[in-house]
């Protein structure tokens, strides 16, 4: 920040030390300052209106103000469908809005403009091969080609320059060694998080048998991610002393409500939360009160499968409710993100307008970490 204030004071007129400055400012955390940056260059007319707002939605991103950030690279991807940046700035936009089928949309557009695309642009330190689970049921417009899309769903927090990633659809039916030369990675990382999703789908044995037969070092193996499930994280960490885990059953529902009921009351007081076994992001999760709400769902849903977890009110004394998102590298904690809303169930992207529209809560996530 220190030597693009001098570059900028030196050269005045040059528009991509300005954006240089907005995005070092923004990456800082001087998001205010970034915007202040950002505006003038605007008012002067210094640099191209596409870039200027390129790094506005990059900063609006950065706030967690997804719907403005997609609004602005929407309009930069129109201007400008040259740069794989701005494909990827909008699938990211997209998709943090909820809006995941927009996010496959501008994605298979930038498969099929930039077919073997990767996220560094110098030559790296390090090549990492990500394992992604989007083949089958969603994706499916870039056909069955198994190799490099980008979306915005891999940690943002990785450096890009040094390290690069080929993104691989690894259960389209193809086979990743005729389209990739595998001996250029330096390891792969197992992006199906979910693994009941691969158990629902069949796939375990023959996924695990291909991951293992992989030549280079696999981070997060099928094997490992099966074993994490929500019960038996709740198993696990059922006696931590450093924060509460909460009790957690797989229900198995066929069509006897009393028995279904009587099974998750042996083992949990209401409130309860029943979840999908294999969903993300909070989609179609409940939180139950009593015996009516209990054998309502199971009405509705008479052959079914749930996790029933302990629900504990964990809202701060701002009755607010906060998701905190990390990753733990070489034994350093690094913040991800924050969500907060004064709803429960804040994983969710179903936030209320009271907090998107609330300038003191937006800060308070954008400046976490």
């Amino acid at each position: 920040v220190k030597d693009l204030k001098v570059a900028v004071a030196t050269q005045p007129d040059r528009g991509d030390t300005r954006m240089a400055l907005a995005d070092a400012l923004t990456e800082s955390g001087q998001l205010d300052e970034a915007a202040t940056v950002i505006q003038e260059a605007a008012k002067l007319n210094i640099g191209s209106q596409v870039e200027r707002t390129f790094f506005w939605g990059r900063l609006m991103f950065r706030m967690n103000r997804f719907p403005e950030a997609r609004q602005a690279f929407a309009a930069v991807l129109s201007a400008d469908a040259s740069e794989m940046k701005h494909y990827r700035a909008l699938a990211a936009a997209s998709f943090h809005c909820g809006d995941t089928f927009h996010a496959e949309k501008v994605t298979a557009g930038a498969y099929r403009k930039f077919p073997s695309f990767e996220r560094g642009s110098n030559a790296p330190d390090f090549r990492v091969l990500v394992l992604e689970p989007m083949g089958l049921d969603s994706f499916t417009d870039i056909g069955n080609h198994p190799i490099n899309y980008v979306t915005g769903n891999f940690p943002a927090f990785l450096p890009i320059e040094r390290i690069t990633y080929t993104h691989a659809i690894a259960d389209t039916g193809c086979d990743l060694n005729d389209a990739l030369d595998m001996s250029q990675y330096d390891v792969a990382i197992n992006n199906r998080s979910v693994f009941e999703q691969v158990e629902a789908r069949r796939q375990a044995e023959g996924y695990e048998k291909w991951v293992s037969e992989l030549p280079m070092p696999v981070l997060n193996t099928p094997a490992a991610v099966s074993l994490v499930t929500r019960e038996a994280n709740a198993k696990r960490f059922a006696d931590a002393k450093q924060f509460t885990f909460p009790r957690t059953i797989r229900v198995t529902h066929t069509t006897d409500i009393d028995a279904t009921r009587d099974h998750i009351l042996a083992n949990l007081r209401f409130p309860i939360i029943l979840r999908p076994p294999h969903t993300h992001v909070g989609h179609g999760v409940m939180l139950i009160n009593d015996e009516d709400g209990l054998r309502e769902v199971f009405r509705q849903n008479p052959v079914s499968n749930f996790y029933a977890i302990d629900y504990h009110d964990c809202a701060s004394p701002d009755e607010m409710f906060r998701r905190y998102r990390l990753a733990c590298v070489g034994g350093r904690l690094i913040p991800d993100g924050l969500r907060a809303d004064f709803k429960w169930n804040v994983h969710t992207w179903d936030l209320s307008l009271i907090h998107i529209s609330e300038p003191t809560r937006r800060r308070l996530e954008s400046r976490f970490g």
